[in-house]
């Protein structure tokens, strides 16, 4: 939560300000003077609402082909390991003191996504012809992203109570009148309307580039090496043929790791994930992935059965191996209390070693063996894409 130093900080000094109540009997009819609404308009037509360094959004795993499942071939033998040398990471800079929330705000929201928001809620007034509207500033559009945080903060059940004598906050009262604010919120706008087509099918598209700004700055964070996905809902927009060939779980992966760089990272994830499709992919671009599976999703994968398992003992381990050239992907079904079954490009039994588990018969434990693929340390996962 924002401190009270950093709100003031970012709603500037409420004792100087050129903003005053839209009744106050000062405003003259026509707030936008001829000059400037000639300006304006100019630098609408010349801009056509584009500003440099626009992030570009688009999904990857679009032009790659998967093997048919009919052509998946299997094979009963040992999973061959490739040997991995790994490029170094990028080293973060780690600050020396901790910074303010509001520092660490700017980082996100710079001057240029204020002045854009400047920017189209002026050109929204004129378009609708708002004569009594006052162009705003960018000053003013952080005070009013300010009071919004407040707001959201505190939670009043109705927006006029904030002004209210009984309620009022002072720290947003003294920066904006109430009349104003609103007057702000009615035309607030971050592109501009007429620039949308009519066949864009793109819900989000009025507050896009503020996920985009977000996502740009997240993208740009530094990666831990061990990477995992869980419990993500998952993306409306996602390529139709890519669900087709790893799935919708593999397709929210790929979608996450578009910006992972290759031969730098492991990836972890669970059963509604994992698709061989999936895996193929992974292997491509170099990124080694390891996730429990559904055995059915994986055509034609000969496993033994939880019954013949069971027969072998606790610590038994089965793998398979694809019988393919162009695709390595190994299989492991381990036994334990019950069967667990695994995918992964780059281990499957490994290095194998000894664990402990209470013999319920014995009434004492004992050591059973576990596959190298069972034994990825749980701060493997602390990296959420």
């Amino acid at each position: 939560m924002l401190r009270e130093d950093d709100i003031l900080a970012l709603l500037g000094d409420g004792n100087v300000s050129d903003i005053g109540e839209l009744d106050s009997g000062n405003e003259s009819e026509d707030f936008f003077p001829e000059a400037e609404l000639t300006e304006l308009l100019n630098e609408f037509e010349n801009n056509d609402g584009n500003f440099e360094n626009e992030n570009e959004y688009s999904v990857v795993g679009k032009n790659f082909e998967t093997t048919k499942k009919c052509d998946v071939r299997w094979a009963r033998k040992p999973f061959a390991q490739p040997r991995l040398h790994l490029e170094n990471l990028d080293q973060p800079v780690y600050p020396i003191l901790l910074r303010s929330p509001l520092e660490y705000f700017s980082e996100y929201f710079n001057n240029d996504i204020f002045e854009k928001m400047a920017f189209f809620t002026n050109l929204y007034a004129v378009s609708k012809q708002i004569s009594r509207f006052k162009p705003t500033n960018i000053n003013e559009m952080k005070i009013f992203i300010g009071i919004h945080i407040i707001m959201g903060s505190l939670k009043y059940p109705r927006v006029r109570l904030y002004w209210e004598d009984n309620f009022q906050i002072n720290i947003i009262a003294r920066n904006m009148t109430r009349d104003r604010f609103f007057a702000l919120r009615t035309n607030f706008h971050i592109i501009d309307n007429n620039s949308i087509s009519k066949e864009n099918k793109d819900k989000f598209i009025k507050v896009r580039l503020l996920f985009d700004v977000v996502l740009k700055k997240c993208n740009s964070l530094p990666l831990e090496q061990d990477l995992c996905v869980d419990e993500q809902m998952g993306y409306s927009e996602l390529d139709s043929n890519l669900v087709k060939s790893v799935g919708f779980g593999g397709s929210v992966v790929l979608h996450l790791t578009q910006n992972v760089p290759p031969n730098r990272h492991f990836l972890y994830f669970d059963n509604y994930f994992s698709s061989f499709g999936l895996f193929e992919r992974l292997q491509q671009l170099n990124i080694y992935a390891v996730g429990t599976i559904r055995s059915n999703w994986f055509a034609q994968s000969p496993f033994l059965s939880d019954k013949q398992m069971r027969k072998m003992g606790r610590g038994a381990a089965f793998e398979v191996t694809t019988d393919m050239n162009h695709c390595n992907i190994g299989l492991l079904k381990w036994f334990d209390n019950k069967a667990v079954t695994l995918g992964s490009n780059y281990v499957t039994s490994g290095d194998v070693d000894k664990v402990e588990r209470w013999d319920k018969k014995k009434k004492a434990y004992v050591e059973i063996e576990r596959p190298e693929i069972m034994n990825i340390d749980s701060t493997k996962t602390q990296g959420t894409l």
